[in-house]
């Protein structure tokens, strides 16, 4: 019991130690510590500047790499590509991938456990690497020569005159840095066809891309000026009064259709009506006794059927198999 209680009396003291950390919020009953990711009296990296066009900031990782304020000459923060690249960072990923290269090759050697022996094989490393390379470019030289095109360029070409505006302040720090230059494509730009005044791609209609000096849709083909835009708008002015005519035609030729339609159906019902009285008035000599019916009175005009005179007889037979026949209503 007693060194359960000191037990406990030193997770208070651990307790109360944690709890006076800056940026650290401690639960008492569940004794854990949850680590801010940030001081609640520092600026966001997003409220550093509000324009839409500056640096991205990505609310999933929490991270903006390129500069938020680039024209500030003292900023606090200059995003995290500068930290990245700052101080020994290079240095140790080189160490690092050395190691990993090292134990890949069964070479007995860890970061963390030595680190000294593994910057020690590091060291041995590069020296026996950069001796190997100077080798190797002596012989290239004394068999081909070129040395002359290893000197390094003057500075009036090294620092020459470039596309970038960049204005600078007496010290030398950057007032206002230019914009971001746009990479060219790897297509031919600004490239005058044959006697064309414009480049292809300046015109566009119904689809079709063109020159916009002389409205052609025909790529490589020779510049007709003024005189081909006219011809092409009344090419095209035949060609919409042809599509009309074209649309007026088929208008007329379906309203015709309709209206021949609604006429052979107004005739089929006329004829339809008629074949049904037919069937009825055959029924009722059907119906009748036999010593009352006509000598010819089962004899038809014609022998041919009509479709009307199937459609009567489907609609008045009477159908024996059918349970309701005795309510149907004569």
């Amino acid at each position: 019991e007693d060194s359960d209680s000191g037990s406990e009396g030193e997770d208070d003291v651990r307790l109360k130690g944690t709890e006076e950390m800056q940026g650290s919020k401690v639960d008492g009953r569940t004794r854990t510590t949850i680590r801010n990711l940030r001081i609640r009296e520092d600026t966001a990296k997003y409220l550093r500047n509000l324009d839409v066009d500056s640096a991205y900031y990505d609310p999933k990782t929490r991270s903006m790499r390129e500069n938020p304020l680039p024209g500030k000459a003292e900023s606090l923060y200059e995003g995290d590509n500068k930290v990245r690249r700052s101080g020994d960072t290079h240095k140790f990923e080189q160490l690092q991938r050395f190691v990993w290269d090292a134990q890949n090759q069964g070479t007995e050697v860890h970061f963390a456990a030595n680190p000294s022996q593994a910057e020690l094989a590091h060291k041995q490393f590069e020296e026996k690497r950069r001796e190997l390379e100077g080798r190797k470019k002596k012989k290239v030289l004394e068999r081909y020569g070129g040395e002359e095109f290893l000197r390094a360029a003057p500075n009036a070409l090294l620092y020459g005159q470039s596309e970038q505006y960049v204005e600078y302040a007496a010290d030398g720090s950057v007032v206002r840095d230019g914009e971001k230059v746009v990479p060219r494509s790897k297509w031919d730009e600004d490239v005058l066809e044959n006697n064309h005044t414009h480049v292809w791609g300046s015109f566009f209609r119904n689809g079709a891309w063109g020159y916009a000096c002389c409205h052609q849709t025909t790529k490589n083909s020779y510049c007709t000026g003024e005189a081909g835009k006219v011809s092409v708008r009344v090419s095209l002015e035949e060609m919409e009064q042809m599509q009309r005519a074209q649309k007026e035609r088929l208008e007329r030729a379906a309203e015709e259709a309709e209206r021949r339609r609604k006429a052979e159906a107004e005739t089929r019902e006329e004829r339809l009506a008629k074949a049904l009285e037919e069937e009825e008035a055959r029924n009722e000599h059907v119906e009748m006794d036999d010593r009352k019916r006509k000598y010819n009175s089962m004899v038809s005009d014609s022998l041919e059927v009509t479709e009307e005179e199937m459609e009567a007889y489907r609609l008045k037979r009477r159908r024996f198999d059918d349970p309701m026949r005795d309510f149907v209503q004569e």
